[in-house]
């Protein structure tokens, strides 16, 4: 299913991929499992439950990425000997960085607990869940543009994508920008839900959070990177940043605890994602950042800085502060999709994500669909 997930998000629209990854599964397997459990059925009904949407999603798939593979019509699944080459080259390099990038939090979390002890882990662990929440936006822009970005450089069109990496780029800002700045502001209130102990965290989500700002801001140079082929350069930013993480975090965390473990992991995030915007644009050969970036970074953080001034001087930063903020942010934004020039620029980003052939075209002079914002 996961094979036949990653084919269907390549040769059939992201609405495909959708459906079946993010609507069939997550919505059959509660209902299922539900119902086995209403019935009075065991273990074996719920695993039966849980299972099936996965045989439907596998046989969706397979009836979507039969005609576009060509299946049937005289192609082949058996690969030629040349393939194995370029399938290593840069299947290798992709796990290892894949590895690095889930096990990035969790390095933190070992040597705290090591060095500086379990109280001070949990802590940077309840840190880590908010950093690592914020990052669905990009996530989800990531998803839906990589194939997009894979077909164009395929086909050499470097300024296309570019083109796209800097308008997709421009909304990550703003959709994870205002995370960000409100973590980095209210520390104290989001920790506060998981209990008063929790609030020795604040510095360390204080870092953290602003060190995302930097990851954010430069886009998903990783996808161009592998979207590129480029897997190689990709794991070198990887490591990088890994090295900075462990070299610091074995310096820092026996004297700062927690906080420690986060500044050197953000020290390892920028790092690597600095790193990784430096290959990106030497293998795009194009501008990755332009003034409409600019434009859209002083406008969140002049934004998000008001709700967030309001909040501090009413309620302080606290939770009641936290939730004026939300509150006079909620307000901005809905005022400003009130603006047709807004709702315009994200009609036209929604058809970028769509790609299609005209990718390149929906994509236009870099500014020509972020001047509204």
């Amino acid at each position: 299913m996961t094979l036949l997930l990653a084919a269907l998000r390549c040769v059939r629209p992201i609405r495909a991929y959708v459906g079946v990854q993010f609507l069939l599964l997550p919505v059959a397997r509660p209902v299922l499992v539900g119902a086995a459990a209403l019935a009075g059925g065991g273990l074996l009904a719920g695993m039966t439950g849980w299972l099936v949407p996965a045989a439907l999603a596998l046989l969706a798939c397979l009836v979507l990425v039969a005609g576009p593979l060509g299946l049937g019509r005289g192609a082949t699944l058996r690969p030629h000997r040349a393939d194995w080459s370029t399938f290593w080259r840069f299947a290798l390099p992709r796990a290892a960085s894949a590895a690095i990038d889930a096990g990035s939090m969790w390095v933190g979390v070992l040597l705290t607990s090591v060095l500086a002890g379990p109280a001070d882990a949990g802590v940077f662990g309840a840190v880590g869940r908010y950093v690592l929440a914020g990052q669905l936006a990009m996530q989800g822009l990531r998803v839906a543009v990589s194939p997009q970005l894979s077909r164009l450089l395929g086909r050499g069109e470097r300024a296309a994508a570019a083109a796209v990496h800097r308008q997709l780029t421009t909304w990550g800002l703003v959709l994870s920008w205002p995370v960000y700045l409100l973590l980095a502001v209210f520390a104290l209130a989001f920790l506060q839900l998981f209990g008063p102990e929790f609030t020795a965290g604040v510095p360390a989500m204080t870092v953290l959070a602003l060190a995302m700002l930097v990851n954010t801001g430069v886009g998903n140079v990783q996808s161009l990177l592998l979207m590129g082929g480029r897997s190689g350069l990709h794991l070198v930013a990887t490591v990088a940043g890994l090295t900075v993480t462990v070299s610091l975090g074995l310096w820092l965390i026996p004297s700062y605890g927690a906080t420690g473990a986060a500044v050197a992991w953000a020290a390892g995030i920028v790092t690597e994602n600095l790193t990784a915007a430096g290959f990106a644009r030497s293998v795009v050969r194009q501008p990755l950042f332009d003034a409409a970036m600019a434009r859209a970074a002083v406008a969140t953080v002049a934004g998000v800085g008001l709700a967030a001034g309001a909040g501090v001087l009413v309620g302080g930063r606290g939770l009641p502060g936290l939730a004026v903020a939300l509150v006079v942010l909620l307000a901005g934004c809905v005022g400003m999709l009130t603006l047709p020039r807004v709702r315009a620029g994200i009609r036209g980003t929604m058809r970028q994500i769509r790609g299609g052939d005209n990718a390149a075209a929906a994509a236009g002079p870099p500014s020509a669909s972020t001047r509204g914002r």
